[in-house]
């Protein structure tokens, strides 16, 4: 097998790399951190693939590590000869083991070719015999698994024998391990035996649980006998408090009775004593109300009369004589009056002093100077029309009238005498004083003969106000002697029909007022006390009602105290048993179930039986497999001793001549008559035995087709005299195995 050439898309730091090989060494020379072992773990990945792995750490989870530094695609794809055939494989990885990507291509024809697992098929190894023979990482003397390097030796030396003991050792084993597991817990066996020791402790319990059942059913019977007991007992406490109860119900109803016999002859005896009063016929309602409409015609008559007798018309009018002694106004004059009085007023609010006037004036020249400004504006509104429009009918009238207008307000602007009419004004103003002068006088001269007052429009209203009352009273003197006579006649009437009426049932003097509130109050009571006598008769019942026995000696406090203590108990012996029923349920069922559980453990019993047996028979067959397999795979171990011996006397001489491997592929040395594993020396040693081991794997494994063999930087622990040496070496086998040396250092290139 043969690597022609190679590309890497993303895989590690290293991105968009490709690599052409060549036949024989391919020595690829950088320095530290360019990605040599990357690079080689590519060419182990596109061979085998790239498993996945839940292992944090990096150095055992290689799709974890070498997922791409930089985003991209994570693969890329490998050229390589097999059996006189050239292949292109490509692969490419996604997040996932189901998303990754995998083609083969025959390149003679470019078709893709349905074979995942055709390297593995033709060279007869997997990744694990790669890594342990022609694949050589930096740390390769750390990997110690030689299963699949022993089975594929086996099959070299007698494919059909070794496959054979291998299979059925591994397929025993299988039914060993399913049997008994060889550490820990687990196995059919383990489980039988954790059966048959659950079913003998339920077998236990079970048995228990009927000598349970037995005592909760004794228990039960003996709670079902008290809680009747409590129940009869507490159905006869019932029974007296209900009759104690009924008698005490019996004695409220016969004292309510009693008492409404008592309330309804007190209320015969109120009512009878009304009655006397009005000698059995007292007033009816018309009556009643003619007495209050009276007693209400006597009050307001009395008062109208005790007004007109004491004269207060007679005092009204000799006041308002005595206000007008000088003389009762006429109404001429008292109008004349009102009109000065009017005068007055409208001179004392529309008096102009001259700074006013001065003010007043030079309102006017502002006027006359907008009337100026207005005037200019027309004009040269008007000059302007004239020039753009060239229409002098309408333009030349406006600026002829701006021009008048504008010396007409100059010259009144110019001219206006403020002199003069400030003097005329002044002497307006004396005029107007010397009026309200002599205005002032009459009125303080008419107003001082009734009131002393300035406010001249208060006194004039006051004085017209009372000269209307007095001639208004004058007039009612004249009829007030008609109406006391009439009056004096009324209340007469009124005084003898409330006095022969009220005699009746009281004794002179009456009050009049008083008796008739008394007679309203009493009949209101009566007919209440009627009223009441009704309800209560109604409510009384058709028979007598006996007077009934009450036991004094009967505690209810006690008798209710010991009832809710007896439902306590009854209540606590009811859970009792429904905690006894439900532990019945429970143990019942457990306890049915005995028998099946007798019959599942004599079932475990041969079934453990059994299984010891083929136990037995299964180690005793193994052993003699393996006696059988040891003496086969023993065959390979004189050529592939011999392969050691010729590699690593080209390296060291005969330092390892002495070498012994024993089946499982452990190499030891003989030093001083005892035999030393190899981990006993030194690294360097352990490396050259290591590289020896490999490349006599290596002609051993693979007889037609080689597989290329990958060195990365192994030399890295070798002196210079072992380094020479080892590149010798590897040099004379390029004509069997094409190798890829990478190496950081160029003391260790040839």
């Amino acid at each position: 097998m043969k690597l022609i050439r190679c590309y890497i898309e993303n895989y590690g730091k290293l991105h968009q790399f490709s690599y052409d090989f060549k036949p024989g060494l391919n020595t690829i020379l950088q320095e530290n951190g360019w990605g040599k072992t990357t690079f080689s773990s590519f060419i182990k990945a596109m061979l085998f693939g790239l498993p996945t792995s839940t292992k944090k750490d990096l150095d055992e989870n290689e799709r974890a590590k070498y997922t791409p530094w930089q985003s991209g695609n994570f693969g890329g794809w490998l050229e390589f000869e097999l059996k006189g055939k050239t292949y292109r494989v490509e692969r490419f990885w996604g997040e996932k083991q189901s998303k990754d990507k995998f083609k083969l291509i025959d390149l003679a024809t470019n078709q893709e070719v349905n074979s995942p697992t055709l390297i593995e098929d033709t060279l007869k190894i997997n990744a694990e015999t790669f890594e342990r023979s022609t694949y050589v990482p930096h740390n390769f003397s750390l990997k110690t698994k030689n299963d699949s390097i022993k089975e594929r030796l086996g099959k070299l030396l007698d494919n059909i024998e070794s496959e054979s003991v291998n299979k059925i050792d591994d397929k025993l084993k299988e039914l060993q391990t399913d049997i008994e597991h060889q550490k820990g817990k687990g196995g059919k066996l383990w489980e039988l035996i954790q059966k048959q020791d659950y079913l003998e402790n339920e077998i236990k319990e079970c048995e228990q649980a009927k000598l349970t059942c037995q005592t909760l059913n004794t228990e039960q019977q003996a709670n079902i006998k008290k809680i009747e007991e409590i129940s009869i007992h507490t159905n006869e406490l019932k029974t007296q408090i209900q009759k104690y109860n009924d008698s005490r119900v019996a004695l409220a109803e016969y004292q309510r009775v009693q008492q409404s016999l008592n309330e309804i002859e007190q209320l015969k005896k109120e009512a009878g004593e009304i009655l006397n009063f009005f000698k059995n016929s007292p007033p009816d309602q018309q009556t009643l109300v003619q007495l209050n409409k009276t007693l209400d015609e006597l009050k307001t008559m009395e008062n109208t009369l005790d007004t007109l007798k004491n004269g207060r018309a007679e005092k009204n009018i000799e006041q308002l004589s005595q206000y007008f002694k000088q003389g009762v106004p006429s109404d001429i004059e008292l109008e004349q009056m009102k009109q000065k009085n009017a005068r007055y007023l409208e001179l004392s609010t529309n008096k102009l002093t001259p700074t006013q006037a001065i003010n007043k004036l030079s309102k006017k020249k502002f006027l006359f100077l907008c009337t100026d400004i207005v005037a200019i504006l027309l004009a040269i509104a008007g000059v302007i029309g004239l020039i753009v429009s060239h229409n002098p009918l309408v333009f030349l009238p406006i600026t002829i009238i701006g021009v008048l207008l504008g010396v007409i307000g100059f010259y009144f602007t110019l001219h206006t005498p403020e002199t003069e009419i400030t003097q005329t004004q002044m002497d307006l103003n004396r005029k107007k004083r010397s009026e309200q002068t002599e205005l002032h006088n009459a009125l303080q001269a008419f107003i001082s003969k009734y009131e002393n007052t300035s406010n001249f429009s208060e006194a004039l209203i006051s004085i017209d106000t009372k000269r209307q009352l007095l001639n208004q009273y004058r007039a009612d003197k004249a009829t007030q002697t008609d109406q006391v006579n009439e009056l004096e006649r009324r209340l007469k009437l009124n005084n003898d029909f409330l006095t022969n009426y009220l005699s009746n049932y009281y004794s002179a003097p009456i009050n009049y007022a008083i008796a008739i509130d008394d007679v309203n109050k009493r009949l209101q009571k009566l007919e209440f006390l009627n009223e009441q006598l009704q309800i209560k008769q109604a409510a009384q019942p058709e028979s007598a009602v006996p007077t009934p026995i009450i036991d004094e000696t009967f505690d209810l406090n006690k008798a209710q105290a010991e009832i809710s203590k007896l439902e306590r108990d009854k209540d606590q012996l009811g859970q009792q048993n429904a905690q006894i029923i439900s532990k019945l349920d429970n143990l019942l069922t457990q306890a049915s179930a005995i028998n099946s559980l007798k019959f599942q453990l004599d079932e475990t019993k041969d079934e453990i039986e059994k299984q010891t047996n083929n136990l037995k028979i299964i180690q005793q067959t193994r052993n003699f497999l393996q006696m059988a397999n040891t003496n086969l795979t023993s065959k390979y171990l004189s050529p592939l001793t011999n392969s050691f011996k010729e590699f690593s006397k080209k390296i060291v001489g005969n330092m390892f001549e002495n070498v012994s491997i024993d089946t499982d592929l452990n190499m030891s040395l003989e030093n001083f008559g005892e035999q030393k594993n190899s981990k006993f020396y030194s690294l360097g040693s352990r490396d050259v035995l290591e590289l020896c081991m490999r490349f006599a794997l290596a002609k051993t494994l693979f007889e037609n087709e080689n597989p290329p063999i990958i060195l990365d930087d192994t030399f890295s622990n070798l002196d210079d005299e072992k380094t020479k040496k080892a590149l010798d070496l590897i040099e004379n086998i390029t004509d069997e195995f094409q190798i890829i040396y990478l190496v950081c250092h160029s003391s260790r290139v040839k």
